[in-house]
């Protein structure tokens, strides 16, 4: 498995991929030392992208410089949209910025630019966003869709943090309160046609602790949207998955060097996953040396150790019953993308945990012969190997630890 994945898919144009990086509220392109979203819009080398900053963010910025001719604006903050920005610094901007006003005119001005670039010609729009940037990619999507044909049937892919709308009002997001009220068949709660790939990161204890309830945790519900499926026709979004992980609202989108000691693997892994969706359908990100992570198994291992009470406790309430995993009560896997590694790394080794959540115990044999193979993966694995040899409890345990 290779250190970082930065290439395109096999067979994909990237001359035909636009990307658009969607922020979450109260961030922006100048949090790139700070959020992954516009960290990876700074690394993208391409020059088809945009970026929307959150509610109380800053104006939009478009990047190519014929566009910010024809819209007129964007750079120097003098769009349209910019009035809605305006109010949010006045006396209402606590209440503004909470009912993520701005959002809206961001989809506008996103389609705007998406028929601009059309000229150009694209095949595909990859999207990528945090909390409110998030479920911005969704509704995007559905205007994306309704603009379909004109913008000459492109493939939609979408990558979200941990996407949150905001506050829920009479059990739906609606009113005065949010800015992603369902229209027609835009709803934030699902996916329009055009969307082949979604995959999510939910973070599961959003409060940052084990209480089992605070205002947080309910008013940041995740706003997982379903795939829009058409009964006894094949599914339109073929590859969907939710990655389930520990942690706070922002950690899988803070960078690694912004993080705290306890969510820097967190940060990386959600940077790897981030980067390795967006390069499998055309967008090109450099990293920096120093954003590149250890093997995905290794992360996953050291989350373990830093989230061990949350993985204990489990997720707070609302994400309980919003979040779903299968593998909340594994002895090892924290969700189905870490089980997808270990089967991906090594059959032996994804046998060897099986055998250990099963609480089946090994013979002497088994045993010995189980040490012999972990002992050929500890100098790349050595914390995997080290959590996996306690499970199964082998005689040379201590020597890993060491």
């Amino acid at each position: 498995m290779p250190d970082i994945i930065n290439l395109p898919g096999d067979g994909i144009d990237t001359r035909g991929v636009v990307t658009i990086f969607c922020c979450g509220t109260a961030s922006g392109e100048s949090y790139k030392k700070q959020f992954a979203v516009p960290y990876l819009y700074d690394r993208c080398s391409s020059d088809r992208k945009a970026i929307l900053n959150g509610p109380g963010g800053g104006p939009i910025k478009i990047e190519t410089n014929r566009l910010q001719r024809l819209l007129g604006l964007h750079r120097t903050g003098t769009g349209a949209n910019t009035k809605n920005y305006q109010i949010i610094r006045k006396g209402l901007a606590g209440i503004n910025k909470l009912r993520g006003l701005g959002t809206g005119d961001n989809v506008k001005t996103a389609i705007k630019w998406l028929k601009a670039e059309r000229t150009a010609g694209f095949h595909t729009i990859n999207l990528i966003g945090w909390s409110r940037g998030g479920v911005t990619c969704t509704m995007l999507a559905h205007a994306i869709q309704a603009h379909w044909d004109e913008l000459g049937s492109p493939e939609v892919n979408i990558f979200a943090y941990d996407p949150v709308a905001g506050v829920k009002s009479g059990g739906d997001w609606t009113g005065f309160w949010n800015q992603f009220k369902p229209r027609g068949d835009a709803d934030p709660k699902k996916l329009p046609a055009c969307v082949k790939a979604y995959h999510a990161i939910l973070q599961e204890n959003i409060v940052g602790n084990t209480a089992p309830f605070t205002s947080k945790d309910k008013m940041f519900v995740c706003t997982i949207p379903a795939r829009a499926d058409t009964p006894g026709q094949p599914a339109t979004c073929t590859d969907y998955r939710l990655h389930a992980l520990p942690g706070n609202h922002g950690d899988a989108c803070t960078l690694p060097s912004a993080a705290d000691f306890r969510g820097k693997s967190l940060a990386k892994l959600g940077l790897r996953l981030a980067v390795g969706f967006l390069s499998e359908h055309g967008t090109m990100i450099d990293l920096d040396p120093d954003m590149r992570s250890p093997h995905v198994l290794e992360l996953y291992a050291d989350i373990w150790e830093k989230f061990g009470p949350e993985l204990a406790a489990g997720p707070t309430r609302y994400r309980r019953q919003h979040v779903p995993n299968n593998f909340r009560n594994h002895v090892f896997y924290i969700n189905k993308h870490h089980e997808s590694c270990a089967f991906a790394e090594s059959f032996p080794l994804y046998m060897y945990i099986r055998d250990a959540n099963s609480g089946r115990e090994l013979s002497a044999a088994e045993k010995q012969q189980a040490g012999q193979f972990l002992r050929t993966l500890e100098p790349r694995l050595p914390k995997t190997t080290f959590m996996v040899s306690a499970m199964l409890e082998l005689d040379w345990m201590p020597a890993l630890a060491a």
